[in-house]
């Protein structure tokens, strides 16, 4: 994430597996680039996303006969309190509740609350897939969680979102304050070490 002018830029590329009943097990494709205010919620700047659908095979899927490839693309920015959302050239304008910030901006949000050794709930909206908007969001810090794996013994700081709109989100830091597991009900983010 480098940092520029007290902003940063995320780097969003997902596969997400999807169950398409006439064709076949099939999956979602998204890249984003994110330009985020680097401040306590990674407030949202700009953005730009292209999302499509991919075969089994993970080749773009395209409409039979046509040739055509189904993919949408969208740029987004915040400015004077409102989202403004263009997709496939139609402009859309949302009133935004302040601070605003992103799910995929999250693994930064909950590691920035953890170093700041503050107890208090934080409050903000929540842009989920640079598209959706989810008001009324709190992020807040649990009581630790100890596990054992492997015979080895952890002890994890652990925090919650939830909010308008979204299923709660688990997140296990570490004793760095590096997040180890995000986890909700359909989806989990685990830390790999290389």
């Amino acid at each position: 994430m480098p940092k520029r002018e007290g902003n940063f830029t995320l780097q969003v590329n997902v596969t997400a597996n999807q169950g398409i009943e006439r064709h076949g097990r099939g999956f979602d494709r998204i890249e984003a680039q994110i330009v985020c205010r680097n401040d306590q919620v990674a407030s949202l700047l700009s953005w730009q996303r292209i999302s499509w659908l991919l075969t089994p095979e993970k080749q773009k899927a395209g409409i039979e006969g046509l040739g055509l490839v189904v993919e949408a693309k969208m740029t987004g920015k915040v400015e004077n309190g409102q989202i403004i959302l263009q997709v496939q050239r139609r402009e859309r304008k949302l009133k935004v509740p302040m601070p605003l910030t992103c799910n995929w901006a999250m693994v930064d949000v909950v590691q920035r609350l953890a170093k700041s050794g503050t107890k208090k709930t934080l409050q903000f909206a929540m842009l989920e897939d640079l598209e959706f908007l989810r008001p009324n969001q709190r992020l807040y810090q649990r009581e630790p969680m100890e596990i054992e794996v492997e015979g080895q013994k952890f002890r994890w700081q652990r925090f919650e979102q939830f909010g308008d709109g979204v299923l709660p989100w688990t997140y296990c830091l570490d004793e760095h304050n590096r997040l180890v597991l995000a986890f909700s009900a359909m989806k989990a983010i685990l830390l790999v070490r290389a």
